[in-house]
């Protein structure tokens, strides 16, 4: 608390005079009292630092704020109604149910976007509505403050842009068409299309890694059918990279009606594609070339409505993979969460007798196993 002493203007008035007089008197004696200018040969003695204050400390500050994107949406893939936090359940590991402290929707936060168009199969007869609807795209559903990065893949992969801020939707445009449009996705022989060679998981790992320590809410576009043949990565490594680095995959495919042969069809009826973007958070829209440019948009939209849920980080657990579960109380909506990841607390600064405690937090593991990373 601070005071304010009022004196009586008298007072005031003759403290005001008696600092006067001692400042003058004060610079009389120091003129009278300072020795000659020393000569041009000599030097004044450099002056020392002053002796470290015993006193100083210094702080120390930690990541401790949890941040979890959740996709929330009816079961036509809407968004819903504005959730209020108190109805957000999360779990770590089964354990014990809390709310999240605070809640946002993601909105206009800085959005780091890989593009990834892949032509070696049936989503190529899109190739032409993506090229005529992307500028259009970049133009009402992407901020100047967003990044992007264009992948094309056929027989051989194509990147164009790298995290290319989204000020110029003309200049998106002309690498997108670069990239698609690119001599350098045909094989060795020339070869139109190499739908038997395709390495799909490999192909959507190389984007991932190129996106992953770029700031922003990581997403990956991919317009794909989605059937992957016999990638040397595992479906169940990617999905993994994707959770500890907070990567949502959105695909856009064809429908199942346009894909050409049995196997196509039987190997995309696994859902494993589909399966890995909701894992993620994101998931997969079927679209017709008339209604690509509308689905486009629609991705963004999905992304800029996901809930942004946060909390302190939990102050015990150990190091690995844990599962998380986010409903929303007495609803049956559509919940996908995209994966975080954050430094383990350490017990010796936790318990250090200079540590600052803070509120605990409410966030607790199960008993439920630790997924172990895979070599």
């Amino acid at each position: 608390m601070l005071y304010r002493i009022a004196l009586p203007p008298r007072t005031s008035s003759i403290l005001k005079l008696s600092c006067v007089l001692l400042l003058t008197a004060f610079l009389l004696l120091a003129d009278c009292a300072s020795p000659q200018s020393p000569a041009p040969s000599q030097s004044p003695a450099p002056s020392q630092p002053p002796p470290p204050d015993a006193s100083t400390y210094t702080l120390h500050v930690y990541t401790d704020l949890v941040q979890i994107p959740t996709l929330v949406l009816t079961q036509k893939l809407r968004p819903v109604p504005p959730v209020p936090r108190e109805r957000f359940d999360i779990s770590l590991d089964s354990g014990p149910v809390f709310h999240p402290t605070q809640l946002q929707i993601e909105g206009d936060d800085p959005i780091a976007l890989a593009i990834f168009v892949d032509l070696s199969g049936n989503a190529r007869d899109l190739k032409d509505a993506l090229a005529s609807s992307i500028q259009s795209f970049a133009a009402t559903s992407l901020l100047p403050h967003d990044h992007v990065s264009i992948f094309a893949i056929d027989c051989n992969m194509v990147r164009t842009t790298l995290n290319m801020p989204a000020a110029d939707p003309a200049a998106l445009a002309d690498s997108l068409n670069a990239a698609i449009n690119s001599p350098s996705l045909l094989g060795p022989n020339s070869a139109p299309h190499c739908p038997n060679s395709r390495r799909l998981w490999n192909d959507i790992g190389t984007v991932a890694q190129t996106i992953a320590d770029q700031p922003g809410r990581h997403v990956i576009l991919a317009i794909t059918d989605g059937v992957d043949h016999k990638s040397p990565l595992p479906w169940e490594t990617l999905r993994r990279y994707f959770i500890r680095h907070s990567i949502a995959l959105f695909g856009i495919a064809p429908p199942l009606a346009l894909m050409a042969g049995p196997l196509a069809r039987a190997q995309f009826l696994e859902d494993s594609f589909n399966q890995l973007a909701q894992t993620s958070g994101g998931l997969v829209l079927y679209t017709y070339p008339a209604t690509l440019s509308s689905n486009l948009q629609h991705v963004i939209d999905l992304v800029r409505s996901r809930y942004i849920l946060q909390f302190p980080r939990p102050d015990t657990g150990a190091n690995g993979l844990h599962t998380i579960t986010v409903t929303v109380s007495r609803s049956n909506d559509f919940v996908r969460t995209t994966g975080i990841s954050y430094p383990a607390r350490d017990p010796a600064l936790q318990n250090a007798p200079d540590t600052v405690p803070s509120n605990p937090s409410p966030a607790s593991f199960g008993d439920r196993k630790i997924l172990t990373s895979p070599h």
